[in-house]
């Protein structure tokens, strides 16, 4: 199995390109109007209610946003206190096969030098 690495600007862009490349789907309430296809509606119509997200690959890690520790100082106390930066973007994880489809529609980044979440 192979691991991607993925960064997007925001969750929603995260959440987009997953859904996108079929590895997430959309779940819309029948309950929601807004999700009701009205009679006179055009052909591509399409619900825009309350939904929720719904993995289709085991493995995918919603990362979120990273923090890189800028300096590390001891309090009165002895313990230790860490100042950290976010950096840039929203970013996940997906391990498996995908095709090459699926492929071009993540925002894949190179493998970062050193990971924060390692599969086990």
């Amino acid at each position: 199995m192979k691991t991607y690495y993925l960064k997007t600007s925001t969750e929603q862009e995260m959440m987009d390109a997953l859904v996108a490349a079929g590895l997430y789907a959309k779940d819309y309430d029948p309950e929601d109007a807004l999700n009701q296809r009205p009679a006179d509606a055009e052909m591509d119509w399409q619900p825009s209610g309350a939904f929720e997200y719904i993995k289709k690959l085991k493995d995918i890690l919603l990362v979120g946003t990273i923090y890189n520790t800028t300096e590390t100082t001891v309090d009165a106390d002895g313990f230790q206190v860490f100042t950290v930066e976010a950096v840039d973007g929203y970013h996940a994880n997906v391990r498996g096969e995908l095709s090459q489809e699926q492929i071009d529609a993540l925002p894949i980044i190179d493998a970062p030098k050193t990971p924060r979440n390692i599969w086990s």
